[in-house]
C-alpha cells in the first residue's frame, strides 16, 4: 500500500466503513434499549439461607442482580445525589416500588443494610459482631466483600480476622489474583450445595479458575507471607496518617491498615483536589458514597522513604487547596 501510494485512498475507505459500522451499532443499541423498556416480564430474585427463601417481584431480564441491588440501595436511601440521578435516568423503573413485597425484606434485613452501611462511613467496627448476631436471629446471610480489603489491606490477611466474626459468604479478588483477573466466592458446602439448582447455574463465574490466573494469585499469597508483608502494612498506614493529619485542610483521616480515606469536608474541594493530584502525578479516588474524602491506598509492599516521599507531594496538592 505505502509502495503504491494509495495508503490515503484506503485509509478512507477503511475510516468510512468504520463510521457506518458505528451508526448501525447505535442504530441497534436504540433498539435494543427500547425492547427492554417497552417488553418486560416478571421474574424472582431469591435471598437464601439454606432451606430458606425470601421472594421479592423483579421486572427486567438478564439484569436481575445488578437491577435488584440498585433498588435495595434506591430504596434505603443510600444513593448520593449524583448517583440517583444516573440511576432514575438509566435504570427506573427499579423493582419493587409497590413495597408489599419489598416490606417483607425490609421488615427482616433493613437493619442489616442500616447497620453495615452506617458502619461503613463512621467506621464503628464495634457493631460488627452484632451484625452477625442480628443476621443470626433473622435467618439471613451474611456476605463480607473482602474484594478491596482482603489480601492485607487493612493490617490483616483479611478485615474480618480484625473483628472476630465469621461470615456465612466471603467475596474475593482484585489483589487476590495478584495482578491478573481472578475472582472468588468462598462459602461453607451447605450454602454452596443451595445455590446448584433452582436455577442450575444460578451462581457461576466469568473469571474464576483458569490456572495462569490462578498460578498468578497462589504466588501472590507465598509473596505476601514468606516477606511478612501483612505485618508492616499498620506500620505504614499510621505512618500516612501522621504526616497528614495536622494539615488545616485535612478534617480528618479515618483508616484501617494502608486504606485511607483523607476527609476535606466539602465535595468542591474534593473534585479540585482530584485536578491537583492529575498534574502532580499521583492517581486517587473518592468514594462511592463518599464524595468528600480522597483514597490513600499504595501497594502493600510500599517502602517508608516512598510513604514519605508521596505524603510530601499529597500536602503541596493540599497546599494550593
Amino acid at each position: 500500500v505505502f509502495a503504491t501510494g494509495s495508503y490515503r485512498t484506503v485509509t478512507d475507505a477503511f475510516v468510512r466503513e468504520a463510521v457506518r459500522t458505528l451508526d448501525k451499532a447505535e442504530a441497534d443499541l436504540v433498539r435494543q434499549k427500547a425492547v427492554l423498556k417497552n417488553a418486560r416480564r416478571k421474574e424472582t430474585l431469591c435471598l437464601r439461607k439454606v432451606n430458606r427463601e425470601i421472594a421479592i417481584e423483579k421486572s427486567a431480564w438478564f439484569h436481575l442482580a445488578n437491577n435488584c441491588c440498585i433498588s435495595i440501595l434506591y430504596n434505603l436511601r443510600r444513593i448520593n445525589e449524583v448517583c440517583k440521578e444516573h440511576v432514575e435516568n438509566n435504570f427506573l423503573p427499579l423493582s419493587p416500588h409497590h413495597a408489599a413485597e419489598f416490606e417483607t425484606v425490609r421488615t427482616q434485613v433493613n437493619a442489616l443494610f442500616d447497620d453495615t452501611l452506617a458502619m461503613l462511613g463512621n467506621s464503628e467496627i464495634e457493631s460488627i459482631p452484632a451484625l452477625r448476631r442480628r443476621c443470626d436471629e433473622v435467618g439471613a446471610l451474611l456476605i463480607f466483600d473482602e474484594i478491596q480489603t482482603g489480601m492485607g489491606r487493612t493490617g490483616a490477611l483479611f478485615a474480618m480476622q480484625r473483628y472476630g466474626v465469621t461470615p456465612d459468604i466471603v467475596c474475593l479478588a482484585k489483589a487476590f489474583g495478584g495482578g491478573m483477573p481472578l475472582g472468588a466466592f468462598a462459602a461453607p458446602k451447605r450454602i454452596m450445595d443451595a445455590l446448584q439448582t433452582a436455577p442450575v447455574l444460578g451462581h457461576i463465574t466469568t473469571f474464576g479458575g483458569h490456572p495462569v490466573c490462578c498460578a498468578a494469585g497462589l504466588a501472590a499469597l507465598d509473596y505476601l507471607l514468606e516477606h511478612d508483608v501483612v505485618a508492616q502494612v499498620e506500620r505504614k498506614g499510621a505512618l500516612y496518617e501522621e504526616l497528614l493529619r495536622d494539615h488545616p485542610a485535612v478534617r480528618e483521616i479515618r483508616r484501617s491498615g494502608l486504606l485511607l480515606a483523607v476527609e476535606l469536608g466539602d465535595s468542591a474541594r474534593l473534585y479540585r483536589m482530584m485536578e491537583l493530584f492529575a498534574e502532580a502525578g499521583i492517581m486517587s479516588d473518592w468514594f462511592l458514597y463518599c464524595d468528600t474524602a480522597f483514597r490513600i491506598s499504595p501497594p502493600l509492599t510500599i517502602s517508608e522513604e516512598e510513604v514519605r516521599d508521596s505524603a510530601r507531594l499529597i500536602r503541596e496538592c493540599l497546599d494550593r487547596l
